[in-house]
């Protein structure tokens, strides 16, 4: 079954779909027109369903899934992806499956993958987040269900793990067992793509159906709003490369992996900040 929602970014009942069988995030997601934005770059997606995106600065490698077989990539600042595991292969499920949605990149201890799967698979369809090696060998399953229906985004702000639930429209902060600690309204419409920068301090949060981004603290107080270069982003990070401070997002609305200007540190003065937000609105 297929569920639309509007342009508008309400929410429409999901439930008895969802306990039938949720299919992909981007099933339930209606097209919605892509807005300009100040875009450094872009390239096409290497999958046919993009989602996550998050930034390792050790490596200056962004690292990207794609929902359809949850195919994990590595992709260069200039668009080179390597496709490092499939996380249907690595569960042993049938490669057609939706199974890949939000990423978040840990460091520690060599580099893992943390993998959301929003809605999960036959026969229970639950929400669950994977731990992978960049290797692909699956470290950890939980099931985050109970606190996070519609898992999307995850990032990882050095003490707690946080969550966006598409379903719920609120944004998840848990510990590092993945218990329960905050749940949050999140500021937009509906929740997609998470990322945390330690240089600020600020939460990114996206809202999948209208593209806009926004700056949080971690009360998901706004910092700072601005509309995203296309609808349906479903992935956010922060990023540097030789270009300087940027941010990566991913539209499977339209495809393709963007770098965007991030207006919310840009160097320019109170009186016009107002006035720049305003042009992307």
């Amino acid at each position: 079954m297929k569920i639309v929602l509007s342009s508008l970014g309400l929410m429409v009942s999901l439930a008895t779909a969802l306990c039938a069988d949720p299919g992909s995030l981007s099933d339930l997601l209606g097209a919605g027109a892509p807005r300009e934005r100040a875009v450094i770059d872009s390239f096409g997606a290497p999958g046919a369903a993009p989602m996550g995106v998050d930034w390792d600065d050790s490596s200056g490698i962004l690292y990207h899934i794609d929902e359809l077989g949850g195919r994990v990539y590595s992709i260069t600042p200039d668009g080179f992806a390597t496709e490092l595991f499939s996380v249907t292969e690595a569960l042993g499920l049938p490669g057609d499956l939706y199974v890949g949605n939000g990423l978040c990149f840990d460091p520690g201890g060599g580099g893992t993958l943390l993998v959301s799967d929003f809605g999960g698979y036959a026969p229970l369809y639950v929400d669950m987040l994977y731990r992978f090696s960049l290797d692909g060998d699956l470290l950890r399953s939980v099931n985050v269900d109970s606190i996070c229906d519609g898992v999307v985004g995850v990032c990882f702000d050095g003490a707690n793990y946080w969550l966006s639930s598409y379903v719920r429209g609120e944004i998840v902060k848990c510990d590092t067992a993945f218990a329960l600690v905050d749940a949050l309204a999140h500021p937009g419409s509906s929740s997609g793509g998470l990322d945390f920068d330690p240089d600020t301090g600020a939460y990114y949060v996206t809202d999948i159906i209208t593209g806009t981004v926004y700056a949080c603290d971690e009360t998901m107080t706004v910092l700072g709003a601005f509309g995203g270069p296309a609808s349906e982003l479903a992935g956010v990070a922060v990023g540097r490369t030789v270009r300087g401070r940027s941010l990566w997002c991913s539209s499977f609305g339209t495809g393709l992996v963007y770098e965007i200007d991030d207006l919310y540190t840009s160097p320019v003065e109170p009186s016009s900040w107002g006035s720049i937000k305003a042009l992307f609105r």
